[in-house]
């Protein structure tokens, strides 16, 4: 549990940050103790509940030692820890599941952008998440824009995360700063991966499917990313590439992460799908170097 002069800390946090984005709903999540019986009441030992102060909604039940982070307090520690030199940065923020899960996306348009392939640039992202229901840990993950479509799923690998349990002391601004400063340096290294899947050739039609069939798309979703007119392709879709010899492994990602920015519409599905394509087109990769 909190001491009062760190409770005080995370209440002044989100104040500041409420007034900083006033058109923010956050939750006010607390923890209360957990009674049983019918008459007599009695507290269940080392268990509490988070619920919203607000709302009454229930979010999940959790040990005596958990620390709720707020996800004003997640927000408040990315803001801090960007490096001056990144400039200003363009947020997006998404709530879903009553307030519980929390995301947000910070993009750096002052970062200088490099290209994947000509006229096909992209630029770096920083994706924030929190829970209160214990869904997803405190964290924070690398990715980027491609800005030709503003397709926003280009995902790095995993090895560019980081997560943290709900105990306190996870806030530390300085580790979260060197972190970015580290993943930001690795940023040209990520565009020259991707670079190279512009040079790995998709054949056929099958192989493009297999690319995607750990994706969880529907039969009929696959073949519709299949049919998509890129935007970074003059329109073309990847079975038009295909025919005439010319499909990549980015062009198939570029068609899976367009499909998903732009036809599902479900948040937490979207970004379910988002984590999937970063993890099975990298696999893809490895696999393919390694023939």
């Amino acid at each position: 549990m909190l001491n009062e002069e760190q409770a005080k800390r995370v209440r002044e946090i989100q104040l500041e940050i409420r007034a900083k984005f006033p058109l923010l709903d956050f939750p006010e999540p607390v923890l209360e103790p957990i009674y049983y019986g019918r008459f007599d009441k009695n507290s269940v030992t080392n268990r509490l509940l988070v619920m919203d102060r607000n709302t009454g909604s229930q979010y999940d039940i959790v040990s005596g030692r958990y620390d709720l982070i707020p996800h004003e307090v997640a927000v408040f520690n990315t803001l801090q820890a960007i490096p001056e030199e990144f400039g200003t940065p363009k947020l997006k923020f998404n709530f879903w599941q009553g307030g519980a899960r929390f995301r947000m996306e910070a993009t750096f348009p002052d970062v200088a952008r490099l290209e994947v392939k000509p006229g096909d640039p992209v630029e770096p992202k920083i994706i924030q998440t929190n829970s209160l229901d214990r869904s997803t840990f405190y964290g924070m993950e690398f990715g980027a824009v491609e800005l030709v479509c503003t397709n926003g799923l280009v995902s790095y690998r995993k090895k560019g995360g980081s997560s943290r349990r709900h105990i306190y002391g996870a806030e530390d601004t300085i580790d979260i700063a060197n972190g970015m400063k580290k993943e930001m340096e690795n940023f040209a290294d990520q565009v020259g991966i991707w670079s190279r899947w512009n040079e790995i050739q998709i054949g056929t039609i099958e192989e493009a499917e297999l690319v995607i069939s750990d994706i969880p798309f529907s039969e009929k979703e696959q073949e519709s990313v299949l049919l998509l007119p890129l935007m970074n392709n003059d329109n073309q879709t990847v079975r038009g590439l295909i025919e005439q010899g010319k499909a990549t492994l980015w062009d198939v990602h570029s068609a899976a992460t367009q499909f998903t920015t732009w036809d599902i519409h479900t948040d937490h599905r979207k970004f379910d799908i988002e984590s999937k394509i970063g993890k099975t087109f990298h696999l893809f990769n490895e696999k393919k170097e390694a023939a």
